[in-house]
């Protein structure tokens, strides 16, 4: 098992360039604190994936995976406002400007 997490970055890159579909997600609220899975794109990210496809795996691609409404008319509004392109630098994702979540916001 440790020699499986030590090389887990190598892993995960491995599958990415394999053509595999990563998306990211947590076990938030039972043993993890809630508010991780920026800590999860970021080791995505790390492990050499490029940062569009790190956010994607929280983001785009995993709603649609989850059937999730994307950019529609009528969808939840589910929006996060950032300072910077998150594309561009993920760690704008810790400390978010914004939260609208199904159309009002929380913060």
């Amino acid at each position: 098992m440790r020699a499986l997490w030590e090389r887990r970055a190598e892993r995960v890159l491995a599958a990415f360039e394999a053509g595999v579909t990563i998306y990211a997600g947590t076990d938030a609220g039972s043993v993890i604190k809630h508010g991780r899975i920026v800590d999860e794109l970021q080791a995505l990210h790390a492990a050499g994936l490029p940062a569009g496809a790190a956010l994607d795996a929280g983001a785009w691609a995993a709603r649609d995976w989850l059937r999730a409404d994307g950019i529609t008319e009528g969808a939840s509004a589910d929006v996060l406002v950032c300072a910077e392109d998150p594309r561009l630098d993920l760690a704008t994702l810790q400390d978010l400007t914004s939260i609208v979540l199904r159309g009002q916001l929380v913060r």
